[in-house]
């Protein structure tokens, strides 16, 4: 597992762990991480995350496992 920097708005916690929302093919999937640091807007998790990998930042509390999803331009 690798540390990351995420937004805080990436943060999933329904009493099953946080996880964060990976986004595949236009699908989506949780991963569950822990949680190292909170500083102001950005949380520093380690799990099963690659380097690039797209992860859903806001909205989270509204998501289900294979839910499909459209990406916004960067």
């Amino acid at each position: 597992a690798g540390v990351f920097a995420v937004p805080v708005g990436a943060l999933d916690e329904r009493g099953e762990g946080a996880r964060v929302w990976r986004v595949r093919d236009g699908r989506i999937a949780p991963v569950p991480v822990q949680v190292l640091a909170v500083d102001g807007e950005v949380a520093q998790v380690a799990g099963a995350l690659a380097p690039g990998e797209r992860i859903v930042a806001l909205g989270t509390h509204l998501l289900r496992d294979g839910m499909a999803v459209r990406e916004q331009p960067r």
